[in-house]
């Protein structure tokens, strides 16, 4: 069901403000992934002020291999860990457990690195679904939506679905609250790879596992980190193959 890999995100969130594109910090990241080839650069950030729009850009540190099918970005509040497609149908991100051993090896040399603990844990994928004709399109939609009359009689070129819900889970000796959102959409989109690049009208699906964010304390090592990933590989797994059903049924 699943034809295009778009994304696979690995993220944890805590104060990493003083991460930042120095000198003594590019080097030790240049010493901690050397091995993984992983060129530093920066990239900008937009922080909400409250009640007075942004502050201006602020740059950070980030680390991109030459194809930018890795990318790791040190934001103020968060860290990043991103995998892209690079051909036409994402092979090269692979099964989505063994991008989350990666991430959680990546993210233990971090934190033990700068010393830092996290106070959530998310894991985003982004999927195509396989190419389908209008009519499948429009069952699709119909599964999915009470309609209106309106888009009874004019089918809808482009909708949006979304639920989120929550789900316990234990990571190590914590008891905490996933929230657990899916989005399945109709959309056009632009596929690029090395040669081309390709219109595309699909279905899009996006899952996304999160611990909630009412607890801001910085509780979660290492390995409250590999027992959050090791888990929700599953549970992620588990929900796209019930879309896939769903969606065929």
């Amino acid at each position: 069901m699943v034809d295009v890999r778009m994304k696979y995100q690995a993220s944890i969130f805590g104060d990493i403000k003083n991460i930042e594109p120095t000198p003594d910090n590019i080097k030790i990241v240049i010493d901690l992934f050397r091995n993984r080839e992983l060129i530093p650069t920066t990239i900008y950030e937009l922080v909400a002020l409250m009640g007075q729009g942004m502050s201006p850009a602020r740059p950070r540190l980030a680390l991109a291999s030459s194809n930018r099918e890795w990318t790791i970005n040190f934001l103020s509040t968060r860290i990043d860990i991103e995998k892209r497609s690079i051909d036409r149908h994402g092979e090269n991100l692979g099964e989505l457990d063994e991008f989350c051993e990666e991430a959680t090896s990546l993210f233990k040399q971090i934190t033990d690195q700068f010393g830092k603990k996290a106070n959530r844990i998310a894991l985003i994928t982004n999927f195509l679904l396989k190419e389908m004709p209008e009519e499948t399109l429009s069952t699709v939609y119909t599964k999915l939506f009470q309609m209106l009359e309106f888009y009874k009689d004019n089918p809808p070129f482009e909708w949006n679905w979304r639920a989120a819900s929550n789900r316990p889970i234990t990571l190590q000796n914590l008891s905490e609250t996933l929230n657990v959102i899916t989005s399945i959409n109709r959309t056009k989109v632009e596929l690029q790879t090395a040669n081309e690049i390709k219109a595309l009208d699909r279905v899009s699906l996006q899952i996304d596992i999160n611990t909630t964010p009412d607890n801001r304390e910085h509780r979660f090592d290492s390995n409250h980190i590999a027992s959050f990933y090791d888990q929700v590989a599953e549970r992620h797994d588990g929900l796209s193959r019930e879309v896939e059903e769903f969606i065929n049924g």
